[in-house]
């Protein structure tokens, strides 16, 4: 049987409560530190989920900005292709057109060399003045029909290179624009 001793009671209480008050304490500080990190997790966890679902969607605006940028580079390679072909062909329209202008002006420098040989004739012979005379103006109208397809040659092929210089300076401006795109693209990578 048990027999209340207030001494002993007394000994047992200063010794064990000052443990049970440390323990209860420590506990109490455990749950509290458990419950501080598990809402300091739980904000983590939410500005990570915040900062993930930001991340995609900037993610989806990059691609959508590189799909973007890729389409136009395409268009561009397309309307550069479009360009290339057209300056090639002006191109062979320009050296047909400068064949037929030196065709025409070696006619001209023979119908000139004709014309001075007439003349020649003409004031050494005159008794056939009247059939040189109109083969004269036969040869002088020649002539002015050559000139006349020469200088509308002459005037086709300025437009044409005009033309020319025109299509590769909108090249020239194309390929900046595509070189200015595909930093625009590496930027975006």
């Amino acid at each position: 049987m048990w027999v209340f001793d207030p001494v002993a009671n007394e000994m047992l209480y200063n010794f064990v409560y000052p443990i049970a008050q440390n323990s209860r304490m420590q506990y109490k500080k455990y749950i509290i530190k458990g419950t501080i990190g598990i809402f300091l997790s739980s904000q983590a966890i939410r500005k990570r989920d915040d900062l993930l679902r930001k991340s995609e969607a900037d993610l989806l605006q990059a691609r959508e900005g590189i799909k973007a940028k890729v389409a136009e580079v395409e268009h561009l390679d397309s309307v550069v292709k479009k360009l290339k072909a057209s300056i090639q062909d002006t191109q062979k329209e320009k050296n047909q057109k400068k064949r037929e202008a030196i065709i025409l002006r070696t006619e001209i420098q023979q119908l000139n060399q004709e014309l001075q040989d007439v003349h020649k004739q003409y004031r050494e012979t005159a008794p056939e003045l009247a059939s040189q005379d109109e083969k004269l103006l036969l040869m002088e109208s020649s002539l002015k029909a050559t000139q006349e397809q020469l200088s509308e040659q002459i005037t086709e092929t300025v437009h044409q290179e005009q033309s020319s210089r025109k299509s590769q300076t909108e090249l020239q401006t194309l390929r900046e624009r595509i070189i200015a795109s595909e930093e625009g693209i590496r930027d975006y990578k």
